[in-house]
Order: C-alpha cells, then structure tokens, then sequence
C-alpha cells in the first residue's frame, strides 16, 4: 500500500483481488496487475481478465508477483510469460530528520520546475513519458517531500518520500 501511495497510477481497478494499474510511459509499478490480500479465483482467470484490461489499453500485462501470490508463477511460466525484471522493495523505522542539511540541498513540499526537468533528464524520458510523470505524482496524497542537491548551478541529483500508514517510501 505504502508503494501505491508513492506511486499512483491514473487507472486503478479492482479484478478478482488484483489491482490492475495503469498509467501508460514505460515505469512498471504503475503498468501492472498487482496481488492483494484478499485475492480470489484461479490464476489462469486473473491472468486472462489482466490480458483483456491491459489489451484495452494498449499495453502488454505485466504482473507483479511477491510472494503472496506465488501460486501465480507456474501459470505464468506455462502460458509463456518470461521474468523481466525485479523490484526490491526496503523499509525501515523513521529516523529523527537531521537538524541542519547541506547547503546544496533543497526541500521542497512539491516539485519545482527544475527538480521535474532535472527528473525526466535523468531518466532519459520522452516528453509523453515525462506528462506521464507529472500527472502521477500529481495524484499523490499525504504527507510527502521532495528533495535535489544542486552542484555548480544546477540539480544534480533529486529524491523524493511519501509517509502512507507510518511507512516513508
């Protein structure tokens, strides 16, 4: 729940226990069918109804599957789909903030213009892949801050957190 809420993608339904996530551009998290607790029905139906939701959007399923749903991984295999790639996900107790930042550090309660260029620059994004971006962390709710390090004039490195349910992601 903590990744969604630092992650929210502009369509969001529910199928069967699955939250089907869509938002187009190329970032997984929120182009995938991701588990939920309270899952239901058959693996080969979820992937089949995934097909026909992802279909509609132009976009091949991707699924996410932790260990919870496990049982998701033969099917997969069976039907032909292949790992592509892997997301370690790390928490750990907040800290007390440190009183003083460096002088290069910028925290902000929104991005500015120029931590959002510097962002789509460092991903290497298209201009749609950047709107989409923008559009998404515009949907973020809660408390959250967002942070660059500038060096010689200019942002040179960026971050961001989103405290969901006193996690910080």
């Amino acid at each position: 729940h903590a990744c969604r809420a630092a992650r929210p993608a502009i369509v969001n339904e529910r199928v069967k226990g699955w939250l089907f996530r869509q938002s187009g551009g190329r970032i997984r998290q929120t182009n995938s069918a991701n588990p939920l607790p309270e899952r239901r029905g058959d693996a080969a139906s979820t992937i089949a109804a995934a097909e026909i939701f992802y279909s509609a959007h132009g976009q091949p399923p991707l699924f996410r599957v932790p260990a919870i749903a496990g049982e998701m991984e033969s099917v997969l295999d069976r039907l032909g789909y292949r790992p592509e790639g892997e997301t370690l996900t790390l928490f750990n107790a907040l800290a007390t903030p440190a009183a003083e930042y460096s002088e290069h550090a910028v925290l902000m309660d929104e991005p500015d213009g120029e931590w959002l260029d510097a962002r789509a620059g460092m991903s290497q994004d298209s201009a749609h892949d950047d709107e989409i971006y923008r559009r998404m962390i515009a949907l973020i709710e809660g408390p959250k801050k967002f942070g660059a390090m500038k060096g010689e004039g200019r942002v040179v490195s960026i971050a961001y957190g989103v405290i969901h349910q006193g996690l910080s992601v």
